[in-house]
């Protein structure tokens, strides 16, 4: 094969949604080629058409969907455009961005993997299985092959994808958002894994996503689409460092920059919830095969004060989200007690925001009705009354009046997760949770609902936790922050104390794995490593090796309200 020649080749491609005079284009004579062994990412806003070019690339444009000009090749041989034969071509990889709806929630792991592999022997297939697993930044692998997706945390599902996605050896890898569900130094594991296997297999890949980060450490070439067309190209430090359109600069102007961020107060209020000794074991196996217990949560103890921000940091599987559910009160701990401190006449009001928006909102009701649904409980509120409130949330989180008698389908991912915030603090609740609520969305919506939710604190007063793995948003939103690692809360203090001089060495690897944006004096951007200032304890830090072994550490002051697990 002719090196030179493009692997994939896309001209001039038009698609459409729906037919006659409801038509609607959504991608307009979109084109560009991808080499051999090269990595081009394709960047833009949500509902900017990245994905169904990703979909029509693949043959896997859903339904009223369809392509109504333009060619594909691949390897020099057209693709077809797919009507009712949704088939992707053996030689492309697609990694969905949703690996819950994406994983058959009825099939074991290890038989998802294995699934179209040409080998004879289940043995030889579970071994390649699970040595991927391993590439791939999973522990105890061949547990993990026979546990069911529901099993297994959201980062670990979106792995177990990217490893299906290579164990085929594709020439071509489409990864759609890959990394949105997990933290910084697995993305990077993970995209240098991608990379590798590019340049060892020469197979190319299209990088669909909204972190310019990312692209700019893994990419060659970068692509901005907005509304449907790609309104700038070039090599990936061009693009980056000077970029042409006005587009391309307002998404570089939505990354967090480190300079805007500086040293938070410390909270004067006073306590509201205040969690003690907190520990949590998830039942091992199922009636007919028995397990040992998972150890998720040990020991954890912190508090929140009302109006402050509590940022939950760590690697997926760590606990972040089940200790959430705890603060919430949607998960029953098996050691410890959550204490309410509130002098209210009311009942203690506590709200979950979830990371899934399209799977938290109902898709039967209105979106006046699923804002307004809490407020049912009160029983002293008239329906005008609550109609009003919801008007008012609505207003307060940006959202047009004209959208309250739609569906969840008919708005856009950033909407809905506005509406998924609406419903939250239309309560007035004295503490949110809010779980990875900005992980799937783009920069520039990022930017806005950060600021909305920081205003809304600021009007309402309500406690939140924030679990995020997005530490440029964690540094614009928190007033402290708190790094769990596997089940053990190692380290919390003081936002800017934690992210300059990190006291665990697993906080020092986390913060030096995230990257900001800097300005030069000649007006161009670059996109440069934290490198933060090690504390040095004089102590041995606690690392666990494995989520059963938590015994055995103690809580050091190593500042004002900074705290560090070590060994005892």
């Amino acid at each position: 094969m002719n090196q030179t020649r493009p692997l994939l080749s896309v001209a001039d491609l038009s698609l459409t949604f729906g037919e006659g005079l409801g038509a609607r284009p959504v991608v307009d004579g979109v084109s560009f080629a991808i080499r051999p062994g090269e990595i081009s990412a394709l960047v833009g806003q949500s509902g900017s058409g990245k994905t169904l070019i990703a979909k029509a690339i693949a043959g896997l444009l859903p339904p009223g969907a369809r392509r109504t000009a333009g060619r594909i090749e691949f390897d020099g041989v057209a693709l077809e455009a797919g009507v009712g034969d949704r088939r992707c071509h053996p030689a492309i990889s697609f990694v969905f961005q949703e690996p819950l709806s994406s994983l058959n929630p009825t099939m074991r792991v290890g038989q998802q993997l294995s699934e179209g592999l040409d080998l004879t022997s289940a043995a030889e297939r579970d071994k390649l299985a699970e040595a991927m697993l391993m590439r791939v930044r999973i522990d105890n692998p061949a547990e993990v092959l026979k546990r069911y997706p529901h099993e297994i945390s959201g980062g670990m599902r979106q792995r177990v994808m990217i490893a299906s996605a290579l164990l085929r050896r594709p020439r071509l890898i489409i990864a759609d958002e890959p990394t949105t569900a997990l933290d910084m130094i697995v993305q990077r594991e993970i995209l240098e894994l991608i990379k590798a296997l590019c340049v060892q297999e020469h197979a190319a890949m299209l990088l669909i996503t909204h972190d310019l980060g990312l692209v700019a450490e893994v990419a060659q070439s970068a692509m901005v689409i907005d509304q449907g067309r790609i309104v700038e190209a070039g090599p990936t430090e061009r693009v980056i460092r000077r970029p042409r359109h006005r587009y391309t600069r307002a998404l570089l102007q939505a990354i967090p920059r480190k300079a805007e961020v500086g040293e938070a107060p410390p909270a004067a209020e006073p306590v509201v919830l205040e969690a003690r000794v907190i520990g949590v074991s998830a039942p091992g196996g199922h009636l007919w095969r028995k397990r040992a217990p998972q150890t998720i949560l040990s020991a954890v103890t912190l508090s929140v004060a009302r109006g402050e921000t509590l940022a939950l940091i760590g690697e997926s599987g760590s606990g972040k989200t089940t200790l959430g559910r705890v603060l919430a009160g949607l998960t029953r701990p098996d050691d410890g007690d959550l204490r309410i401190h509130d002098d209210s006449h009311r009942p203690f009001q506590r709200q979950f925001v979830f990371q899934d928006s399209s799977a938290a909102l109902n898709p039967a009701h209105r979106i006046n009705d699923i804002i307004g649904e809490g407020l049912l409980q009160d029983r002293s509120l008239t329906p005008v009354q609550r109609r009003s409130l919801v008007a008012e949330t609505m207003l307060a989180v940006g959202l047009d009046a004209g959208l309250a008698r739609r569906f969840p389908h008919q708005l856009s991912g950033g909407q809905r997760q506005r509406v998924n915030i609406a419903r939250a603090v239309v309560m007035r609740p004295d503490l949110i949770v809010a779980d990875e609520p900005l992980s799937a969305l783009d920069l520039t919506t990022q930017k806005r609902i950060v600021e909305l939710f920081v205003q809304l604190r600021r009007d309402i007063g309500f406690a939140c936790i924030l679990i995020s793995h997005d530490l440029g948003i964690i540094e614009q939103m928190s007033d402290r922050v708190a790094v769990l690692y596997r089940g053990v809360l190692v380290e919390i203090g003081p936002r800017a104390r934690v992210f300059e001089t990190p006291a665990h060495p697993y906080t020092r690897r986390l913060m030096s794995a995230t990257t900001y944006l800097e300005a030069a004096r000649d007006g161009s951007n670059r996109l440069v490593r934290r490198r933060p200032q090690a504390m040095d304890l004089g102590l041995r830090p606690y690392q666990p090796v494995r989520q059963d072994e938590v015994a055995g550490f103690r809580s050091v002051e190593v500042g004002p309200g900074h705290f560090v697990a070590c060994e005892a």
